[in-house]
């Protein structure tokens, strides 16, 4: 047999592990060691390797829009409100998805509500993994008065 890593070649090997005996082959060049378990994982790891190129999808097949005045309504200003836009979002994140806030619609949002709904979420993730992953649309300075976070 041939080692696939290197071409050398294989030895037929048994090992005994306490419990049972293991069939594998060892390389006597490079040292590379196959056995049932191995190629299975390999196998299974070349398979999933293939999937994204058989299926490719667009970053927006798994965007989710929040529409906020639907969801809330006109005035996001309670930080029990943005708590459950925040439990919403990170389930949606947890399904593998991004997330856009739609404002279309809010005529006031406070910076208590968007404290509870987006900046909370650096608890649970990595800022830069928020900031590529949840993006926010519908805003304007009128409905954002004296609203300290969404530069950062």
């Amino acid at each position: 047999m041939e080692c696939p890593k290197c071409q050398g070649l294989m030895i037929d090997e048994y090992l005994a592990d306490g419990v049972s005996n293991i069939n594998e082959w060892r390389c006597v060049n490079c040292g590379a060691i196959l056995d049932p378990v191995i190629a299975q994982n390999q196998q299974r790891d070349s398979q999933a390797e293939a999937l994204p190129s058989a299926a490719v999808m667009s970053f927006l097949d798994f965007r989710k829009t929040l529409a906020l005045s639907k969801i809330i309504g006109s005035c996001c200003s309670t930080p029990g409100d943005g708590k459950k836009i925040n439990l919403i979002i990170q389930s949606l994140l947890n399904e593998g998805n991004t997330v856009e806030l739609d404002f279309h619609g809010v005529k006031l949002v406070t910076s208590s509500f968007y404290r509870a709904a987006i900046r909370d979420l650096s608890y649970t993730y990595p800022e830069k993994f928020i900031q590529s992953h949840v993006s926010l649309s519908g805003l304007s300075e009128h409905n954002t008065l004296d609203f300290e976070f969404l530069t950062s």
